[in-house]
């Protein structure tokens, strides 16, 4: 049904809810009826897996960080049917090979950039009549008296068609003081931007797939990886 961990074996054994099969490999039975078959039958995830560099092979822990073959900021606007089988897609790497991919990586993020006119700094969208209120209790707190009547009239306007009240009261100017000018921006990110275009989830994993491959050519990936594998829930 699936792998784990020889701490969380024991767990199941002193929580009752399983029962010792065999000690060569560690092998349990659960004691209740689980809500689905997990990995059964799944060659992939029922498979040993490794904690070694899948370009070099290296096992040094300290030098291996988790790699997303299809970049997280993708993935994170994507449907949560593909998000919640998207482990599939992360590999450990060393850091020396994961800092010489990245150049390659971002060369494709820049095409996907223009492609889907989607900076890769991401669109920022400024809210003008926050923006302008802003300004405008900021410098009547610091100019007062010294600001001109027709500017001070401006001012006045920018106010009441952001708090759309014909009086502005005391509290109403400290909010708007408190406030930074950058908080009257937001920001549409790359991957946002990208994801809410991209209509073959499918495909655009297996792009990201094939290009790690081309570029970083992997010598020891996990045993039944599947470039061609469905980022949806595996059906054996």
């Amino acid at each position: 049904m699936f792998l784990c961990l020889e701490k969380r074996v024991n767990w199941y054994l002193n929580k009752g809810l399983a029962e010792k099969i065999s000690d060569n490999p560690i092998t349990i039975k659960l004691l209740f009826e689980p809500k689905d078959e997990g990995h059964h039958g799944d060659e992939y995830y029922l498979s040993q897996k490794y904690n070694r560099c899948v370009k070099c092979g290296t096992e040094e822990l300290s030098s291996l960080t988790r790699h997303h073959i299809v970049p997280y900021q993708y993935i994170k606007f994507m449907p949560d049917e593909v998000k919640k089988v998207s482990a599939f897609d992360i590999v450990p790497i060393c850091f020396e090979h994961h800092h010489y991919y990245e150049r390659f990586a971002d060369e494709l993020k820049q095409k996907l950039s223009e492609e889907y006119k989607a900076p890769v700094g991401g669109i920022i969208n400024r809210n003008e009549t926050l923006f302008l209120a802003i300004c405008a209790a900021k410098a009547l707190a610091w100019g007062g008296d010294e600001i001109p009547y027709d500017k001070k009239i401006v001012m006045e306007e920018n106010l009441k068609a952001y708090t759309k009240k014909e009086h502005i009261s005391k509290e109403d100017l400290d909010l708007l003081r408190k406030k930074k000018a950058v908080d009257s921006r937001t920001v549409i990110t790359h991957g946002e931007v990208v994801i809410s275009k991209v209509t073959d989830y499918q495909k655009f994993c297996e792009m990201w797939r094939e290009h790690f491959f081309k570029y970083l050519d992997p010598k020891h990936m996990p045993q039944h990886w599947d470039l061609k594998r469905s980022v949806y829930k595996h059906i054996i």
